[in-house]
């Protein structure tokens, strides 16, 4: 257990700037807070994630991104070999399942899964 006063003595373990000052009681867990809350996290998966090459991109907000169709759309633009997948890949922000007409604000993950197969046996 890391105590108040190993924090002090050693500095690489103190908290974030942004939960000093905050007490937690045991069992307690820290907020979620984004770690940049001007930027949208996309989580991509499987096929999407090779014609990216990367399975997680952070996309800084704008006003034309209100939906998780527009970040489709500006994805698409960037890489035009997605499109094929437009009309088979399923959506979810924040963790919940949702469509391309699901509101994207600041600071949320979307997570972008194409349809994928599984064996049998």
């Amino acid at each position: 257990m890391v105590t108040r006063r190993r924090l002090e003595r050693n500095s690489e373990f103190m908290p974030p700037a942004r939960f000093q000052g905050i007490s937690f009681s045991p069992g307690t867990t820290l907020p979620r807070i984004p770690y940049n809350s001007r930027m949208v996290r996309v989580l991509l998966f499987a096929s999407l994630r090779e014609i990216i090459g990367q399975g997680e991109i952070e996309l800084a907000s704008s006003p034309e991104v209100r939906t998780a169709g527009d970040l489709f759309d500006l994805l698409c633009r960037r890489q035009p070999a997605l499109e094929a997948y437009r009309t088979r890949v399923r959506v979810a922000v924040n963790e919940t399942y949702g469509s391309f007409d699901s509101p994207v604000a600041d600071g949320d993950e979307v997570a972008l899964f194409p349809p994928v197969s599984g064996g049998s046996r």
